[in-house]
């Protein structure tokens, strides 16, 4: 899949459809741990790592930024004002990782797993009592679940194991690392 991708060939597989692929979704989700459990060093170093990745920190000094207070009132206040704990705890569930994804500056572009994120908490919020560690229970049992749903006929490789594509038919078969042939020369 990586090579198809570098090559510019659009890809799909199961698991790059699942929702919990997104690192912007996991993103939401650390913000909601840290909100709910600020000692939360998991999620802190979540967000951490992805405000790196995507370059959205010039300059990082870990051994200042990883304590939970400099993390807080230091980076995230300079960073994002609106990252104002006692404040985004008050909004409802739905709300708040609505707030989460524009203040992260994570809806530009459309994002289709935000979008089928924010779906499934509506759909959460409207069944269950929307507290953010029911949210947060709930995702761990579904993460694995969820995922983002594509139109048929779409133009992109689809990876998929042997097993699955048994009695399947396409036009065109790509069998990545299949050089049982090679093993069988010296025998």
């Amino acid at each position: 899949a990586q090579f198809l991708l570098e090559k510019g060939i659009a890809v799909i597989s199961k698991e790059s459809l699942l929702i919990s692929s997104s690192a912007e979704v996991n993103l939401v989700i650390a913000g909601l741990a840290l909100l709910y459990q600020s000692s939360n060093a998991i999620a802190r170093t979540l967000m951490m790592h992805y405000l790196l990745k995507a370059d959205k920190v010039e300059s990082w000094d870990l051994n200042t930024h990883f304590k939970e207070e400099d993390f807080f009132k230091k980076f995230m206040k300079d960073k994002y004002p609106g990252w104002n704990p006692s404040k985004l705890n008050q909004l409802p569930l739905y709300e708040l990782c609505e707030t989460l994804v524009r203040l992260f500056n994570l809806n530009q572009p459309a994002d289709p797993y935000l979008v089928f994120f924010l779906d499934a908490v509506h759909q959460f919020a409207s069944q269950n009592t929307a507290t953010i560690p029911d949210f947060l229970n709930w995702w761990e049992n579904k993460k694995q679940k969820l995922s983002i749903v594509i139109p048929e006929g779409l133009n992109a490789v689809n990876i998929m194991t042997v097993h699955k594509s048994k009695g399947l038919e396409f036009p065109v078969v790509i069998f990545a690392f299949a050089n049982w042939m090679d093993n069988k020369k010296g025998e």
